[in-house]
Formats: structure tokens, sequence, C-alpha cells
């Protein structure tokens, strides 16, 4: 899981000379949101183990932009609409198939509408398995145990 309301998910960037722009940061119904503005924005991620049932997904806040997209890897997981003005949590299910662990490039992609510029706020990303009651968030508290694991 990333928490983009925090500045340690700038860490999670394309690592690059050039460091990326931090993402301005805000708080929309409590939560602290990044806010996106660009078509693509890459963040490196780890997969503490294989996964057979791959699930996307975000909680968003709408801007300019309709639609919200996720890749691993070039390959696209799938796609998701996205309304303005309005918070929802947002889950793509990618196609079935083992993803190996390991060290893998998580794009989000997001539309632009005629003559506006690509712009979502998203307060976490999880990449994963499927929780088992979609109802609990933040989903991070499924999420603790293989965290831990991976710093072993």
């Amino acid at each position: 899981m990333l928490d983009l309301g925090s500045t340690a998910a700038d860490e999670s960037r394309s690592f690059r000379l050039i460091p990326e722009t931090p993402f301005e940061r805000l708080e929309h119904e409590g939560l602290r949101y990044a806010r996106l503005t660009q078509l693509q924005t890459k963040f490196l991620v780890w997969l503490p183990e294989p996964v057979d049932d791959l699930e996307f997904s975000a909680q968003v806040y709408g801007g300019s932009s309709e639609r919200i997209a996720a890749y691993l890897d070039d390959t696209r997981l799938g796609a998701a609409k996205i309304r303005p003005d309005r918070s929802q949590i947002v889950r793509i299910r990618a196609r079935k198939g083992t993803i190996p662990a390991g060290r893998h490039e998580l794009i989000v992609s997001l539309s632009r509408r005629r003559g506006a510029d690509p712009q979502a706020d998203l307060s976490w990303v999880r990449l994963g398995p499927p929780l088992s009651d979609p109802a609990d968030t933040p989903p991070a508290r499924d999420d603790v145990s293989s965290a831990m694991m991976a710093g072993e």
C-alpha cells in the first residue's frame, strides 16, 4: 500500500538523477491526498510474494479527469470512472494469472477532458490480492503482516 497523503510516498516514485517534483498535498473530508496532474505517474512497488489474483484499489477524490487506469510493468490492469468533486474507492480487478514476487513498476494514468489538464487526488493506492472484506478501509490492516515480512 502507498499512502500518498504522506510525503513518504515520494520515495516510491521512479528513481532518477533529476528528482520528481513533489506532490501537492491537500485534505478532503478529513483525509490527506496527493494531487496528480500528469497523464502518467510511475511508482516502484515490491510484491513480497507471488499474487494469483491481483486487485488495484485507490481512494480517489475526482478532479478534471474522468477515468483512472492502472498498469503493472506496462500491462494494462484496467480502468474505472471517477466522479468530479467526490471521494470514492476505485477497484480494478486484473486478469487472472500469477504476478511474480519482486520489484514492479505501477503506472497510474489519468484521462484528460478536452481543453483541461489531467487532475485527480489520491489518498492511498493498494496493489495485492482482493481484500476479504472490501468495506475494510483503509486497507492497510490486511497488509501489515506482509509489509513486516518484506523487511525480514
